[in-house]
């Protein structure tokens, strides 16, 4: 993963591979047959990383601790993304890759979070779930960008306030509604 984020995939060679790993070429083309193959595989190893969804039976309590576990696991997967993210737009089979791997874990774990929220009914019925699992991996890596620095619990509470916690419901003011 270092070496994908220092290299970037499309500077990656294998023998800058074999030479960081202390291997032959031959012997990383044996296990691997192209790069392809060999940043597929980086990718689903860090997949396994990914943390849990939790279930703490609340939406804002689901999402506030996976997205603090994802932050504090967040080093290798921001390496990977930081290796691939300018090919993934332009490459299918890397894009691919991506979403069977890491890419595909994050917003699958997010996935699980919010459509176990909305059986619960802690959101609309005509709530969109595909949008509301891509939106806190979206906003994170928009931080990194926008603010050149990771962010911390602070952001990750953030989004869970603005778009994960049910509204308290409207008081009335005297003299306004009612019959």
């Amino acid at each position: 993963m270092d070496l994908l984020a220092e290299a970037g995939y499309g500077h990656l060679t294998m023998e800058q591979v074999a030479a960081r790993a202390k291997v032959s070429k031959d012997s990383l083309y044996r296990r691997f047959p192209d790069k392809l193959a060999l940043v597929t595989d980086a990718l689903a190893h860090r997949a396994r990383a990914v943390p849990d969804a939790p279930d703490t039976g609340s939406l804002p309590g689901d999402m506030r601790a996976f997205l603090h576990a994802l932050l504090r696991s967040r080093n290798a997967a921001e390496r990977a993304l930081a290796g691939v993210s300018s090919e993934i737009a332009t490459n299918p089979e890397l894009r691919a890759a991506w979403h069977r791997g890491l890419g595909g874990m994050l917003t699958g774990r997010v996935r699980q979070i919010v459509t176990r929220a909305a059986a619960r009914g802690d959101l609309a019925a005509d709530s969109d779930i595909d949008l509301l699992s891509q939106l806190p991996l979206s906003l994170l890596q928009n931080w990194r960008l926008e603010h050149a620095e990771q962010p911390g619990d602070e952001v990750a509470d953030r989004i869970v306030r603005q778009f994960y916690t049910p509204a308290a419901p409207s008081r009335q003011r005297p003299g306004e509604g009612g019959a």
